[in-house]
């Protein structure tokens, strides 16, 4: 009788798979590897690869497989298993679904955006009981994206790509790239490389001042990061803090756009710059209980920090697997 679940988290920097019994989720192994980049299938190979590592140090038969997720940055195509025009992953498709289904015949293969896994993930594992109809998640990281429940389904969209909220632009015909090529989106006000971005311009706009941030990094400004811009702003540094603050306004109207066109109960964040959490959560969360009406006219959410880390998409991706064995109504649209 199947009784194990197989998760797979796809990034730009490293790949990590992980095992669990379908009855506990928690109860997980994990490899990590950095991801192969050395031609398209390297990735599907490294996966395949991985499975049978983990498969065998935990003496699982394949035969004992309910379900393998991948969950993997995207933009995802579902209906054909891959990833296409991803940045960081070297190739323009990168197929997965087809060689891991012909690896591994009997087992169902699943594939979802990381940050719509990693919404599954808060839904089983974080969400209060009268919010898991409408929750949902975002990723403040070296890029910013969302995922969202709904009314109690996962917002998929026609290929598995609703919900790319980094790139919902919140300062048109400001100036401000992104990365994607278009002016003016989130992820170029608040991500981890915007911010540090933003404060070299700053420093050059205001040469002699951001003493504390300069001190920080020897003098060299190329090598500043966001971590550096938010330790200079708790130190009191006006340049730093200024970059900071603009992140905040940008962060709030971001996730009041969101509040409108989703309407959670709660929403909660994760990713590398919530390790800055006390200069990010508590100022947004200040402004939506006394400024709300100037960011969103529906009623606040709930904000708050995922708890489950780096796993928040892993978990994610087991909480996929185990809705789709149980026919749960969240992941009644998924394939």
């Amino acid at each position: 009788m199947p009784d194990s679940l197989i998760a797979v988290d796809i990034g730009g920097t490293s790949v990590r798979v992980a095992i669990a019994p379908v009855d506990d989720l928690r109860a997980l192994a994990k490899l990590k590897q950095d991801t192969a980049k050395t031609d398209p299938m390297a990735v599907s190979r490294q996966v395949i690869a991985m499975i049978e590592d983990l498969l065998k140090k935990q003496g699982v038969g394949t035969e004992e497989l309910s379900a393998i997720s991948i969950a993997t940055a995207g933009p995802i195509d579902a209906a054909k298993g891959e990833v296409f025009n991803n940045a960081n992953l070297g190739f323009k498709v990168i197929p997965l679904k087809a060689p891991i289904s012909e690896r591994f015949p009997s087992v169902p293969v699943y594939i979802i955006n990381d940050c719509r896994s990693a919404v599954l993930g808060v839904h089983c594992f974080e969400a209060k009981g009268d919010e898991k109809d409408n929750v949902g998640y975002i990723t403040i990281s070296t890029g910013i994206g969302g995922g969202f429940v709904v009314n109690g389904h996962l917002v998929l969209g026609k290929e598995g790509n609703a919900s790319e909220v980094g790139h919902g632009v919140v300062a048109p015909r400001s100036g401000v790239r992104c990365n994607c090529g278009a002016e003016g989106c989130w992820e170029a006000f608040c991500s981890g490389w915007s911010v540090a971005k933003h404060a070299r311009a700053a420093l050059d706009a205001r040469p002699g001042q951001g003493k504390a941030l300069l001190d920080l990094v020897k003098g060299d400004k190329e090598t500043i990061t966001a971590k550096d811009v938010y330790e200079a702003a708790r130190k009191g540094d006006e340049v730093a803090k200024g970059v900071v603050d603009q992140a905040t306004f940008y962060n709030a109207i971001g996730i009041g756009l969101i509040n409108n066109f989703y309407d959670p109960k709660v929403i909660f964040l994760g990713g590398s710059m919530l390790k800055d959490e006390q200069q990010i959560l508590p100022p947004l969360q200040e402004i939506f209980a006394k400024r709300t009406i100037e960011f969103t006219i529906n009623h606040p959410p709930r904000l708050a920090k995922t708890a489950l880390g780096d796993d928040v998409g892993l978990l994610g991706a087991l909480a996929l697997g185990k809705y789709k064995l149980e026919n749960n109504t969240v992941v009644s649209t998924f394939k």
